[in-house]
This record gives structure tokens, sequence and C-alpha cells, in this order.
């Protein structure tokens, strides 16, 4: 991995953590995502994960907290976010590794990660990006490595329109709106990972979601 830009932080668990999960499960009905991606992560003993957009390293954290034995690694362009996640980083049960940079230009050789990640990452970029960003991913993973996507999808939900209705009633509500890109399994699939599938749909006060899964194929 790369050296440059890397910071290791350890120490014990952050209660803050509990509560910022348990005000997530009221928007998520049925829990909040990070359970559900880790779930599927399937981390074991010196599993390497990256989450790319890491923000605030809640995700990190608790993956640290559920196997410590895990090489975790985050990367996010927000250096207010980084700061906060080397924070929290520091009340984790292991070393959470995190690095200020561009999801477009991963300072990582290939092949390294056996999981990546994106939660609500890729449904905000435009098309070009997005795609460069799957390309990066994609080339960091192991051949056969798995990776999460959590993404806003255009299908919505009872939750969400009403939510939807109550928010363009506000003057000027439209600049707060978001675009939505289509099912993430898709955004997978034209990426050219395999064995893409959806995991779990969501309904949110903030919209119709979905937790995508795919594995980088093992040939080139």
């Amino acid at each position: 991995m790369a050296a440059s830009t890397r910071t290791f932080v350890s120490g014990s668990f952050d209660v803050f953590d509990e509560l910022a999960e348990m005000l997530v499960g009221w928007v998520v009905p049925g829990g909040p995502q990070t359970a559900d991606v880790l779930h599927h992560a399937g981390l074991e003993a010196r599993t390497r994960m990256l989450d790319v957009g890491c923000g605030t390293g809640r995700l990190l954290a608790r993956a640290a907290r559920l196997e410590p034995s895990a090489v975790l690694v985050g990367i996010d362009n927000d250096r207010d976010a980084i700061t906060i996640a080397r924070d929290r980083a520091r009340t984790a049960p292991s070393p959470i590794e995190l690095h200020l940079a561009s999801a477009d230009r991963l300072p990582f050789v290939a092949s390294t990660f056996d999981v990546a990640t994106a939660v609500f990452v890729l449904g905000d970029l435009p098309s070009p990006a997005r795609a460069s960003v799957l390309g990066e991913m994609r080339r960091v993973l192991e051949p056969g490595g798995r990776l999460l996507v959590v993404d806003w999808v255009r299908s919505g939900c009872v939750i969400a329109r009403v939510a939807a209705d109550a928010v363009a009633a506000v003057p000027l509500a439209g600049l707060a709106t978001r675009e939505r890109h289509g099912r993430a399994s898709r955004m997978l699939e034209a990426a050219g990972f395999d064995e893409v599938e959806t995991a779990r749909r969501y309904c949110t006060l903030a919209g119709a979601a979905e937790l995508a899964v795919a594995r980088r194929p093992f040939a080139a």
C-alpha cells in the first residue's frame, strides 16, 4: 500500500458510534445499511477491506469491532471528514488506515484488497466520474474480490413519496433534490463486474436505495 498520507490509529470502542447507528435505524426500516454491508463483506482474519468515500469512518469503526484482525483502509477527499474519521479511529479496537485521496485515483497498487465498499458515493457522480471510480475499485481488488455498493435508485416507496411530497411543498426545495442514476447493480454490470446481485432494497425518508454485491472477474 502507499506509504504517503498513511495514518494508523487505534484504541477502544466509541459509544457515539452506537448512537449514530441507532439514529440511522430510524431512517432505514429494518436497520442501518452498515450492518448489511458488513454481513456481505464476510470479514475474516486478515481480510483486506477498502471503504471508498469513507466519510467520518463509521463503517470502518464498526468493521474493526466486528473483526479486529481485519486490515481496514478508508479514503475520502473531504479533509474535515478524514479528520473526524481519524478521531473516531483512535477509539477503535484495532488499527484503521486512512487516506486523504480521490476515489478516481486510488493510492494503491493493483489487487491489494479482498473487499471494497462504497456507501452512497457513486450515485451523486456524473457518468464519466462514476465509471472512473468503479474502474479504480476493480483495479485494486483481487481477482474474485467482493465489491459492495449502497446507493440511491430511481424507484420509490411509500415513505419516500410522502417525504418527497412534503419537501416539494417547501419553496426552493428543488435545489436540495438528488439525481437518481438508476439501480446500483446496473452500474456494476456496466463496469464489468461478475456475479452482480441486489442483496437488499431499502425504503428511507430520503428515498429508495439498494445494496448491490459483485465480484471482480478472475479473467483480465
